[in-house]
């Protein structure tokens, strides 16, 4: 029996710190958000880098957001072969603290983001789950895409079209792909929603550990992976210490990071899943809203 045990809590760990390809992309792809995006199938060394919930409220070089720029442009001047861009999924509602601060003008960490060649994303108006928003769903993505629009069509733009949605904490619904799919720029040409989750999670919201981290993405990722880390506060602090050691080996290993957009030129999407069928779609929904608020309860219980 104490084998057995043993036994089990080794598989579970083993798929915890390096999941199968397939768990996300074809066995849990329907269950967490139908017709994402998390992975490229591509023969090219190239793995998307993704950075979610900028940009940081701390101004100067305080902010996180800022801090991960140099990290990338200085690790580019170094690497001119194997130079590392992201797509940076932002909040509407920090870029309207951040430009009030700065006397409601444009944000200059975003503009900065934009001229420096990295990509934005729709990540909705504040780091929430975007599951539980439910009616108000259509209009708060509407929002964000037109602020964030006024950044991405600035003239040093590359990627002057937001075309990449991630909802908060994952989760979506088959409601929330229609809205996004009915937006023209986030239309696949294959007529999916771009909705972009990721293969590579190190937990980094969970574990405040960026040497793991650092070992959980150099052990998992492999050509067209979709990495996910985050911004804000100390997460992304940790993100930027995670970075500064991860580029220079992702180099040596001759693999290319870009944003999301240029990783989808070059591959193609391994799986989009399409929705359960209504009546079942409506009870995984259900479960999952039920879930959140759950866990919501508890977090606020907790703090």
């Amino acid at each position: 029996m104490l084998i057995l045990a043993a036994a089990i809590v080794v598989g579970l760990l083993s798929i915890l710190l390096m999941p199968p390809q397939g768990l996300f992309t074809k066995a849990l792809a329907p269950v967490i958000c139908p017709g994402a995006v998390y992975a490229v199938d591509t023969p090219q060394k190239m793995v998307a880098l993704t950075l979610d919930d900028g940009p940081d409220l701390r101004l100067g070089e305080a902010s996180s957001t800022r801090k991960m720029l140099e990290v990338l442009r200085l690790h580019n001047q170094k690497e001119p072969d194997f130079t590392a861009h992201a797509t940076f999924f932002l909040l509407s509602n920090q870029i309207s603290d951040r430009e009030r601060l700065l006397g409601d003008r444009l944000d200059d960490t975003v503009v900065r983001i934009v001229a420096e060649g990295h990509e934005i994303g729709n990540h909705m108006a504040e780091d929430g789950p975007s599951i539980l928003l439910g009616d108000r769903f259509s209009q708060a993505f509407e929002t964000t895409h037109q602020q964030l629009t006024a950044y991405a069509q600035l003239p040093d733009s590359q990627y002057p079209q937001v075309r990449w949605f991630r909802p908060g904490v994952g989760w979506c619904d088959r409601a929330m792909a229609d809205t996004v799919r009915q937006q023209a720029e986030y239309r696949s040409r294959d007529g999916f929603p771009n909705i972009a989750l990721g293969s590579v999670w190190p937990y980094d919201t969970l574990l405040a550990w960026p040497t793991f981290s650092h070992w959980f993405i150099r052990h998992n990722i492999r050509p067209g992976s979709i990495i996910i880390l985050h911004d804000g506060g100390s997460r992304g602090d940790r993100t930027a210490q995670i970075l500064e050691g991860l580029l220079p080996e992702l180099a040596k290993m001759e693999y290319k990071v870009v944003p999301l957009a240029e990783l989808l030129r070059n591959g193609n999407v391994v799986a989009r899943s399409q929705a359960f069928p209504k009546p079942v779609e409506a009870i995984r929904t259900s479960i999952v809203v039920g879930l959140e608020k759950l866990r919501l309860r508890f977090s606020d219980k907790e703090g």
